[in-house]
């Protein structure tokens, strides 16, 4: 599928994009670039399925680790699964089946990673934006936008 929607930034903010793919019950992928800084957020039906910059924020498997969810052993052994497996499910799923992690385990650790992501992408005031129409793809934990957009409000106006 193509390109279903594309723009800039100051015309439609990054909010009102996540409001519209998420009233939508869009799946797809958005992609933002300001010069080289670049973002984007997978979404299966309105619902985020991940986000990530090329700032470099932490993966989840970090994630797990500084919450020690996970210890590094099982982190590499999980690494090791997927480098041999054909089709490499993601991380979070490959520890779920290894039985080193649960489902609210991974969650937790995708809503600390989305949130941080979606706190840099709506601080964006100018750039451009595309959306991808996909698939839904199968097998996919998913966020509330609105919530991540409520955490992300709650961060600006109470964080010192």
């Amino acid at each position: 599928m193509g390109c279903e929607l594309s723009g800039r930034i100051q015309d439609i903010p990054v909010r009102a994009l996540l409001k519209w793919i998420r009233s939508s019950s869009r799946t797809g992928r958005l992609l933002l670039a300001r010069k080289r800084d670049r973002g984007c957020i997978d979404f299966l039906q309105g619902e985020i399925v991940s986000a990530r910059t090329d700032a470099g924020y932490p993966d989840i498997g970090t994630i797990l680790l500084e919450n020690n969810t996970i210890g590094l052993e099982q982190l590499q052994q999980a690494a090791d699964r997927q480098r041999k497996a054909e089709r490499p499910a993601p991380l979070g799923r490959t520890l779920m089946e290894m039985g080193w992690a649960t489902e609210a385990d991974i969650r937790k650790a995708m809503r600390q990673q989305v949130d941080q992501v979606i706190e840099s992408l709506l601080a964006l005031t100018w750039g451009c934006f595309e959306f991808h129409a996909a698939r839904a793809g199968a097998d996919n934990i998913t966020q509330s936008v609105s919530e991540v957009l409520r955490e992300a409000d709650v961060r600006k106006y109470f964080t010192p």
